[in-house]
């Protein structure tokens, strides 16, 4: 296991903290919160330390098992990147005592995976969180009781080279933050500035100084490539985890939190434009505005909260004893939160616990949740409203039963997890791609000549049904250029595995070269070849 460096810069940073003159309202109806702003300079350097590399936290370098040490490793965090690379964040220790949020790499899905790296001076955080976007990894975690006022930025673009900074507002009064939640984001920044330093945005919980309240729901983001960074606060209290995701297509985030309102948990949702950069020439800095709050209020408590976000369909999956047990409920809205229903995801006899979603394609999102001492998932393919049945994630036991004890992560249609594992002398980290959707590759295959006509094969190669695949072949040339033949068509289904071979509809006649253009689906592909009378030939 290595030891990460601190990237040696100054953060000149402002905690812009939004109050209220009137309190949180408790409805199930949108409401905007008067809202005022303060801005304080916070200025943190943090050393970079130098030192051996130790490596006795090496990992296992085999099959779905990340870790493989002397000591117990907890609360993992996974993001699925292009080109098959994963990236996980865990509680580990190099001597069973003294544990760093630590972070390991694969760069060919899953099969090796990096020695773990961590900051020496991270020493007691905890719970690291992380997530992708086309730049790269980005990551953060919950710091240490003694530092708790600050905030951890990790930057993983260059796997092989992580760095992190922290910013710290612990001079000011905040501290006991807690239960970090990370969201990567790709609009532009200021001035139209796509910096990759705009990584996105954080949502937690903590302790607010003036009035002091505990419990206060948190954001915070970067607003400069300079390291400028902004702590937002709503005026209300008694929150204790969060969740947060940046709707990539309308730049609306979503932040959750369950709060305990007269003795019932309740779900928060702080909705903000992340596509908009508002300047504040008194303060110069930039902020993102906010838009509006509302709560959402079961019939028990709502608690341990996640959320996604996509083209405004939200989903929010949490935990609720209405039935007297935990079960796993989800509200589900179409219109970006202005109105939501509720659907039951799971509500067997036993209890469910710790909820996480994501999404791995447009339209399908994945819950994980821990039932006994197994994890388990279902999957929805109309926002939430209907749940497919059970399926079994874990392997073996999961021996430590907490949040964070299993983490999830999409893309391209998979589903990637990881979690807490007992089946060893001791608890290590392991993985899983345990969800493939069934999805249509339409693909090219030959394209020949014949008497007359130029043939095409149609070739389904992926895992699902493909429906009204459209095609087309376009034969120009001959002398003169006299030869134009263009024929198109659609094939209503075409299974998975499936070939089907179309052909122009005019007889080819003349001579000379040929330039042929062909489309299937989305697949394009461009050929030459030659006429001799009747004959089509040497197509290539």
């Amino acid at each position: 296991m290595k030891k990460l460096y601190l990237l040696a810069i100054t953060f000149v940073i402002a905690g812009l903290m939004i109050t209220s003159a009137t309190s949180l309202p408790v409805t199930n109806d949108a409401d905007e919160l008067q809202i005022t702003e303060t801005v304080q300079d916070c200025t943190f350097v943090n050393p970079v330390k130098q030192g051996d590399t130790p490596s006795d936290m090496a990992p296992l370098f085999v099959g779905n098992q990340i870790t493989a040490g002397d000591y117990d490793e907890f609360r993992p965090s996974i993001a699925a990147g292009a080109s098959e690379r994963l990236f996980v964040g865990i509680d580990a220790s190099q001597d069973g005592s003294s544990y760093y949020p630590t972070f390991t790499y694969s760069e060919d899905g899953g099969t090796t995976w990096a020695d773990g790296a961590y900051f020496e001076e991270s020493l007691g955080a905890s719970k690291p969180c992380v997530d992708f976007k086309p730049a790269g990894f980005y990551a953060s975690f919950a710091p240490a009781i003694d530092v708790s006022g600050q905030i951890w930025y990790v930057d993983a673009r260059d796997l092989a080279n992580v760095v992190g900074g922290t910013w710290d507002f612990g001079p000011y009064g905040f501290d006991s933050f807690q239960d970090f939640h990370i969201s990567t984001y790709t609009h532009e920044g200021p001035d139209g500035d796509p910096g990759d330093w705009n990584w996105g945005g954080l949502a937690f919980t903590g302790f607010y100084p003036d009035p002091a309240r505990e419990g206060t729901p948190f954001t915070f983001y970067q607003y400069s490539e300079e390291g400028g960074g902004l702590l937002h606060s709503l005026n209300a209290g008694d929150c204790e985890h969060a969740s947060i995701d940046i709707d990539q297509t309308t730049n609306i985030s979503y932040s959750l939190y369950d709060r305990l309102v007269t003795g019932v948990y309740q779900l928060l949702v702080w909705k903000m434009n992340f596509g908009v950069w508002n300047y504040n020439s008194g303060g110069d800095y930039w902020s993102h505005p906010h838009m509006t709050t509302k709560t959402i209020v079961g019939a028990g408590n709502l608690t341990y909260p996640s959320v996604v976000a996509e083209n405004n369909m939200v989903m929010v999956v949490a935990q609720s004893d209405e039935a007297g047990n935990q079960d796993i409920v989800c509200y589900s809205s179409s219109n970006g939160m202005s109105s939501y229903t509720p659907h039951v995801v799971a509500n067997s006899v036993d209890d469910e616990l710790y909820p996480q979603i994501t999404w791995i394609k447009p339209g399908v999102a994945v819950c994980v949740y821990i039932k006994g001492n197994e994890a388990y998932y279902k999957s929805t393919e109309d926002n939430g409203v209907t749940w497919t049945a059970e399926q079994r994630v874990s392997d073996e036991s999961i021996t430590v039963v907490e949040d964070h004890a299993i983490t999830i992560s999409g893309l391209n249609g998979n589903a990637y997890a990881a979690w807490q594992d007992g089946r060893g002398d001791n608890q290590d980290i392991y993985w899983d791609s345990f969800y493939n959707v069934e999805a249509p590759n339409i693909q090219i295959g030959t394209v020949a000549g014949g008497i007359g006509k130029v043939t095409m094969d149609v070739v389904n190669s992926g895992t699902g049904e493909a429906t009204d695949v459209d095609w087309s072949i376009s034969v120009k040339g001959g002398l003169l250029g006299r030869i134009n033949v263009t024929t198109t068509g659609t094939i209503a289904s075409l299974g998975a595995g499936i070939t089907q071979t179309v052909q122009t509809d005019k007889f080819i006649f003349g001579l000379g070269a040929l330039t042929i253009q062909l489309t299937a689906g989305s697949a394009t592909a461009s050929k030459t070849g030659k006429v001799l009378l009747i004959f089509v030939r040497n197509i290539a």
